[in-house]
């Protein structure tokens, strides 16, 4: 992929981020929005920059989570940091790029712009009315858009001068390829217990006591905080709230398109500029000449672009009884549409489905007695700070708001119960020992709890009393475990001096062609770590204290530098290497860039638009 591929990433990486953001994501409208948040050199940052570019990296932190990561959670994880820096690091660039003069025609910005999905028209080509529509919904001018891109692409420059000097990485490539490549073969066989000439025995009470002297790191129960708590959550109220069945039905008929569909079909639309063009495409399908994805790329689609997911015969239009008289998959067209002409592929018939009101009436309740229970609770938050702060103890909210009180030796073991939630987590590790409870927190699943810590246990060994099933357990298996090493040492040097596995009563396994990230199943762990450091004919025990083998290395394989595929991981591998120097090289670019750069962050201004951001609805 060389230095174009290096160029490219940077410039549509860029690109793709800027529209995506445009697109995604609207502007509040914030008093003073001409303040800056941060200047470096002669560039600035504004109020709207900093405020676009938080609710973009909050939204891709809630689609990475698979939930609604709330403005709280995504600064506690310094989202806000990153955002500014991220921010600053291209201010420092578009200021470099400024001081050496570099910048891109408006031909280039104008090839750009037109190129973009985000401002087509219905016809597919850039239209107008589109752009200047989208830009007024970011609260942008196309003076100001026009400029940013100027910017973006001026930047992109620079950055592909900084990097674009990488040499090849063919030598290292080699290099790597033979170490990951390199292959070995073994012969091993597992030390069986059954073969001990006497069986362990049961451990006598000394010998626990000895045990757990010489290996107490092994049983070490980390810091403990004994946390008392009063907690309420949706589960212990449920039977309090479970709704009536008039209810019930109603929402059941609110909500009846997702428990009684009709056929559907999934399909995709190919939309065409002219009737010609879309008839002379089907022609060329029909004769099997084009495939239906080669006609996507010739549209410079992807297949994202062209899906409508599962549609009913009415969502189609005038397609739908074409589409829906298929029996199997096939392509239709071309079909006037509202877009244009277009051809129709159906992917898959999906059959009719009815639930009825008595399969969907379990699951309605639950949404509805959770939905109660959660408000229920949510309307009870005042009072046990109102509680909290006039003197009430936890033990006093349980016979007052019915809560339930409790306490947990909680640690970073600790998993079971209110120790699950990880808002509990957190206040139980801020808490200080001897405040008392103080207020009331919120938990993931709607609930509430209130803490008090009650003492700090620092890390111990348990009493023996205590843990003696364990470090029985421990003992038997640390008895075995030398027991078989001393069985595998009888047979490790004939072994070594050539004898057979079966001669020594072993039962072979032959594995051959492990790589370095392979596995060998059922042998001991640290197996595959000592068989890359053997020797070939060499022969040795691998002992990881629960099972014993003896190991042979037979022969040690190169990877085939010729191989089709082996030629692919050179290849990969070079390029690889190529973007990770890329990536240092820019990355030390940008932090003497910095370094020498003047800055000056206004925090106030950061702290005013961060109080009015809300956390984004899903």
């Amino acid at each position: 992929m060389g230095k174009m591929s290096i160029s490219q990433m940077l410039v549509w990486g860029l690109l793709a981020l800027l529209i995506f953001g445009l697109m995604g994501f609207g502007v509040t409208s914030f008093s003073g929005s001409t303040q800056r948040v941060a200047t470096v050199g002669g560039q600035t940052i504004s109020v709207n920059d900093y405020y676009r570019a938080f609710q973009q990296e909050l939204q891709v932190a809630s689609a990475e989570a698979r939930r609604t990561v709330t403005v709280e959670e995504f600064r506690a994880l310094g989202g806000d940091q990153a955002v500014l820096s991220t921010l600053l690091q291209e201010a420092v660039i578009r200021d470099a790029a400024d001081r050496q003069g570099i910048s891109v025609s408006d031909e280039t910005i104008s090839e750009e712009i037109l190129g973009q999905s985000a401002f087509a028209g219905a016809n597919g080509s850039f239209d107008r009315t589109q752009y200047e529509f989208v830009l007024s919904r970011q609260g942008l001018t196309v003076a100001e858009f026009e400029e940013q891109v100027r910017d973006d692409l001026s930047s992109q420059l620079l950055q592909t001068a900084v990097v674009s000097g990488v040499p090849s990485q063919e030598a290292a490539s080699a290099l790597i390829y033979g170490y990951v490549a390199e292959e070995r073969s073994i012969t091993w066989a597992l030390m069986d217990y059954v073969g001990l000439s006497e069986p362990i025995g049961a451990p006598s009470p000394s010998d626990l006591a000895t045990y757990l002297s010489e290996n107490g790191d092994a049983f070490m129960q980390p810091e403990t905080r004994v946390i008392a708590y009063a907690w309420l959550s949706p589960e212990m109220i449920l039977d309090e709230v479970q709704p009536d069945d008039e209810t019930l039905r109603a929402l059941y008929d609110e909500r009846i398109d997702e428990y009684v569909q009709g056929e559907r079909r999934l399909v995709e639309r190919l939309v065409y500029q002219d009737m010609e063009s879309a008839t002379d495409a089907k022609a060329r399908y029909d004769a099997g000449t084009a495939t239906f994805d080669a006609l996507v790329e010739e549209r410079n689609l992807s297949l994202n672009d062209i899906d409508m997911g599962d549609v009913d015969e009415a969502m189609l239009g005038a397609a739908g009884e074409a589409v829906f008289a298929l029996d199997e998959p096939g392509v239709v067209g071309p079909v006037e549409t509202p877009l244009g002409p277009a051809l129709f592929r159906m992917n898959a018939i999906l059959s009719a489905t009815e639930v009825p009101f008595e399969d969907a009436r379990e699951e309605l309740a639950s949404e509805i007695a959770f939905d109660r229970a959660r408000r229920r609770i949510d309307d009870q938050i005042t009072d046990v700070d109102d509680l909290l702060a006039g003197g009430a103890t936890l033990e006093e909210l349980e016979a007052e708001l019915g809560m339930e009180f409790g306490r947990v030796d909680f640690n970073a073991e600790a998993s079971d119960g209110i120790a699950a939630y990880e808002s509990f987590r957190a206040a139980a590790l801020e808490a200080e020992e001897g405040e008392p409870a103080a207020e009331a927190f919120t938990m993931e699943d709607g609930g509430l709890f209130a803490l008090r810590l009650e003492e700090i246990r620092p890390p111990a060994v348990p009493a023996l009393e205590e843990i003696e099933d364990a470090v029985r357990e421990a003992w038997i298996a640390d008895q075995t475990a030398s027991a078989l090493e001393a069985m595998a040492e009888e047979a490790l040097m004939p072994i070594s001096d050539g004898a057979s596995f079966e001669e020594q009563g072993l039962v072979a396994i032959e594995t051959p062609g492990l790589l370095r990230d392979g596995a060998v199943e059922g042998a001991p762990a640290g197996t595959l770590a000592a068989v890359f450091e053997m020797e070939e004919g060499e022969a040795r025990i691998v002992n990881d204290g629960r099972s014993v083998a003896i190991v042979r290395l037979d022969s040690i394989g190169e990877g085939d530098p010729e191989d089709p595929m082996g030629q692919g991981i050179r290849r990969l591998i070079a390029q690889n290497a190529a973007q990770g120097i890329a990536r240092d090289l820019l990355q030390a670019f940008l932090t003497e860039e910095m370094r020498e750069a003047s800055m000056t962050v206004n925090d106030q201004v950061i702290n005013g638009v961060l109080t009015q951001i809300q956390t984004p609805t899903r």
